[in-house]
This record gives C-alpha cells, sequence and structure tokens, in this order.
C-alpha cells in the first residue's frame, strides 16, 4: 500500500510538466515609476508594450530591491503574460525574473564610462609641457 501512494503522488507530479506552459517571453525595461512602483516592458516580439508592477517579481529579495529601488531603462527581463482583467488594456507581466545575459552586461559597462574618459595605457615618453 505505502508503495502504491508513493507510486502515485510521484505520478501525478511528473503530469503537471505535461500540461501546457506558455513559454517565457522576454523584454526590456523602457520605463519605471519609482514611487508608483510599476513600468512598461518592450517585448522581444511582435507585442506591444506589457505593463509590470513590482509585485509581479517571483524572487522577493529582487521584488524588495525592485520596490526600493526600481528598475534602470534597459533592464533584461523575462516574464510570464497575465491577459488584462476588467479595466485594463495592457498585457500584465508575472513570475518576472530578472535577466543577466552578455549583451546587457556590455552595455551596461559601455554606459558606465565614455570612450573619450577611458583611460589609454601609459606612454613611457615624458609629456612635454
Amino acid at each position: 500500500m505505502g508503495r502504491s501512494s508513493g507510486s502515485r503522488s510521484r505520478g501525478s507530479g511528473g503530469s503537471s510538466p505535461s500540461l501546457p506552459r506558455k513559454p517565457k517571453e522576454t523584454g526590456t525595461v523602457n520605463s519605471w515609476n519609482v514611487e508608483r512602483q510599476f513600468g512598461f516592458i518592450s517585448c522581444d516580439g511582435n507585442r506591444s508594450d506589457v505593463f509590470l508592477h513590482a509585485e509581479g517579481f517571483r524572487d522577493v529579495d529582487v521584488r524588495d530591491r525592485v520596490k526600493k529601488n526600481g528598475l534602470k531603462r534597459g533592464e533584461r527581463v523575462r516574464f510570464d503574460l497575465k491577459e488584462p482583467d476588467g479595466s485594463r488594456r495592457k498585457l500584465e507581466a508575472k513570475n518576472v525574473e530578472l535577466v543577466e545575459d552578455d549583451r546587457s552586461r556590455t552595455d551596461r559597462d559601455e554606459r558606465r564610462r565614455s570612450r573619450s574618459r577611458r583611460r589609454r595605457p601609459s606612454d613611457s615618453r615624458p609629456r612635454r609641457r
């Protein structure tokens, strides 16, 4: 009896991944209101902008950081879409995760310092005055 109930629980847990699941969308934060804790995401696909509230973040630590500091324009996110309900007209982002990919890391590094202000390798020749 113990075996059959154990296999049932495994079987029911194994069936949930086979349920149809919407693929994760990705996009870029294009605006954020720190005071009201919401903003909009430009989707990578051919969709209109998506509404994002700080409560939509999956990770509690990330959610708290976003509530305190907000998001910066250009930050990359991955999310599920929720259809608008009631009087809302925009799709809403849920189960949001910050994405740290090579492209966003490189872009952020480029924005930190302009090319003209980067340090050049020092010459061995003395400077003329």
